[in-house]
């Protein structure tokens, strides 16, 4: 006969019932998270995104890919990578896609000629990588970009130098580091006379912190292995204004030996508005996790030291409810004026959404991170309570260190659950 459980036997089984169906939901909320992230970077990555199938059908594409083509519209049933090629370029796709099928992955970037809808050609480069089900290719990922503006550089230079010398966006050639040919848009930019620029360092002209970003970028670009433009800052001769400029360079030859030819140009107003917070003057949410995944891919291909600080006004609600939104917009400005200020050069700050930031610490082990979220901590608290502020503010951190195989939703997910155990524990504190 079996015997019935206990009372104590069945409270037990059912709190152990009832701590699995808590890890269930809590693992739920983890992958939607990752989800609503991976598709916020799909969507405003400035470079085109897109899957398909095996024979080339498009299964789904971001908002730069279908720009890209001159497609209008979310629908893209029916569509087939080989409807936007331009002639002559059905045997090289083919090729591309029998080697990504074979392989997995194309051996090189590929340079396509798309047709627009309106006649317009654009010169793209692409790279793709299958995906596998049972063992198969299943389906092929790609990122495609615009490489017109490159490619026009490219043939200008090969037809006229004349002409190169006056093109409407900064072009220059490096030798062994050192400038040794400039155009006039680029000596315009820089403002620096061309006597001066031939023969300089080519990163004495970047800002200090971004020069080893720019360095590794460089070098990924040079070996095919980076599709995107980068962006850092150079410093005015006359002004010392700090200016942000994107670029992106290419292995060339001048006067027989090996190069590297580049081109450069200002990012516009609008751009710093699509990267920047305009209360705070910190990177905003999308560009800081931008940066972040690019570190962090760095930091892992490099083992390099890398750690992330979530920090979060403490009652922030209440205090915009006594005082009003205009008192809690000074608010959050003067955090990020004190974030600013207190952090270190290398330290990359960002707003990361409502009364919370982020500061992102390359090269930085959690002893040193320690150190900075204490300067943190300390400054916003002393300033904050002698301040035209409506009232004191102070700040609850939390700390995460990178480790080998982390992503990005890793290290965040770290801070954020230091940073709630923060806040459970009183505020005005950091958890690490």
């Amino acid at each position: 006969m079996r015997t019935r459980p206990s009372s104590k036997e069945l409270k037990e089984r059912i709190q152990l019932l009832e701590k699995e169906l808590q890890q269930c939901r809590d693992e739920l909320l983890s992958v939607q998270e990752i989800k609503e992230r991976y598709n916020s970077l799909f969507n405003q990555s400035l470079d085109g995104v897109y899957l398909m199938d095996l024979q080339g059908n498009i299964l789904l594409a971001n908002p730069a890919a279908l720009n890209l083509v001159g497609y209008q519209g979310p629908v893209i049933e029916g569509l087939n990578f080989n409807d936007f090629l331009a002639e002559n370029q059905t045997t090289s796709w083919r090729s591309v896609l029998s080697d990504i099928i074979t392989t997995g992955s194309q051996r090189s970037l590929t340079e396509f000629v798309l047709k627009k809808p309106d006649g317009q050609y654009v010169y793209t480069e692409s790279s793709g990588i299958a995906i596998f089900r049972d063992g198969k290719p299943f389906r092929i990922q790609g990122i495609i970009r615009d490489v017109t503006t490159r490619k026009i550089m490219e043939e200008t230079l090969k037809q006229n130098w004349d002409a190169l010398k006056n093109a409407p966006i900064g072009i220059y050639i490096v030798q062994d580091r050192k400038f040794v040919w400039v155009n006039q848009r680029f000596i315009n930019e820089t403002g620096y006379p061309e006597e001066a620029l031939v023969g300089m360092e080519a990163m004495d002209l970047v800002v200090e912190p971004d020069r080893i970003m720019l360095r590794e970028k460089m070098i990924l670009m040079l070996k095919g292995q980076s599709t995107y433009p980068f962006e850092y800052r150079i410093l005015h001769p006359k002004s010392r204004s700090e200016r942000w400029v994107r670029g992106e360079v290419v292995s060339s030859l001048h006067n027989g030996r090996k190069s590297t030819l580049g081109y450069y140009s200002d990012i516009d107003t609008l751009m710093m508005q699509n990267i920047m917070d305009s209360l705070t003057g910190l990177y905003n949410r999308r560009y800081i996790l931008q940066l972040t995944e690019q570190v962090l891919d760095n930091a892992g291909r490099y083992n390099h030291p890398l750690s992330f600080i979530m920090l979060d006004i403490d009652h922030f609600k209440t205090y915009n409810d006594t005082y009003g939104h205009q008192e809690g917009d000074k608010a959050l400005a003067k955090i990020g004026a004190v974030v600013k200020r207190v952090i270190r050069k290398v330290d990359i700050p960002g707003r990361y959404g409502g009364e919370e930031f982020c500061v992102l610490l390359p090269e930085t082990c959690m002893k040193d991170a320690r150190d900075v979220s204490l300067r943190l901590m300390h400054s916003i608290e002393n300033e904050t309570l002698d301040s035209d502020l409506a009232r004191g503010l102070t700040i609850s951190l939390g700390l995460s260190e990178f480790k080998n195989g982390m992503v990005l939703a890793d290290l965040i997910r770290d801070a954020d659950k230091n940073l709630y155990a923060a806040k459970s524990m009183g505020r005005n504190r950091m958890v690490y």
